[in-house]
């Protein structure tokens, strides 16, 4: 067993120290999804599939979102189409800062 290992399992656990880890992670995720966000900036409309890559959920999350109308949607012949200026509002609605 390595020195850093002794170390670890001696160290009392830090709670701050792990929920700070947490929230770090949280915002990098945040970025990544603003990030895909960005790339689907000047598109006029999303698709269901599209939310699915941006949000990174899976269809039926999807579908439970736009048929609950928490993200509202356009029906263009047979299919849901989203403005992005919508997914946005959806997104800071529903953004949490997190517990302290």
């Amino acid at each position: 067993m390595s020195v850093t290992e002794l170390e670890r399992r001696r160290a009392p656990a830090d709670p701050l120290a792990e929920v700070q880890a947490a929230l770090r992670e949280l915002r990098a995720e945040l970025a990544a999804l603003r990030e895909d966000l960005e790339g689907w900036h000047g598109r006029e409309f999303l698709t269901a599939k599209d939310l699915e890559q941006i949000l990174r959920l899976s269809p039926r999350a999807v579908r439970h979102l736009v048929n609950s109308g928490q993200i509202p949607s356009h029906k263009v012949g047979g299919a849901r189409r989203i403005d992005p200026a919508d997914l946005r509002s959806y997104l800071a609605a529903n953004r949490s800062e997190g517990k302290p």
